[in-house]
């Protein structure tokens, strides 16, 4: 359950994604794509997400996902950007993701 409470574009957005298997948020800077991302985690209740963003952002999303929770939920960061290519996706496929 989400300790978040969302906006009413946010809400727009999870209602017409709820039913796709994949979607796309390119809204502009601020407008609540971190907290739309974690309420499709809690609707799709997917085993594995991969979050592909800045090195920058990455304490920013541990605050996002540590609020986002009403209870405490694991969450692990695996910095690619210091690799060559070939290593990140023998990263990636050793924790799962194999469509590379």
């Amino acid at each position: 359950m989400l300790a978040i409470k969302l906006l009413d574009h946010q809400l727009q957005a999870c209602a017409f994604s709820i039913d796709k298997r994949a979607v796309y948020n390119g809204s502009s800077c601020g407008t609540g794509k971190s907290y739309f991302a974690l309420a499709m985690i809690e609707l799709w209740k997917p085993m594995r997400v991969l979050l592909v963003a800045p090195k920058s952002t990455c304490n920013q999303w541990r605050q996002y996902w540590n609020e986002a929770w009403a209870h405490p939920r694991t969450i692990g960061f695996c910095n690619l950007s210091d690799q060559p290519i070939n290593s990140r996706r023998e990263t990636l496929v050793k924790l799962g993701i194999n469509s590379c």
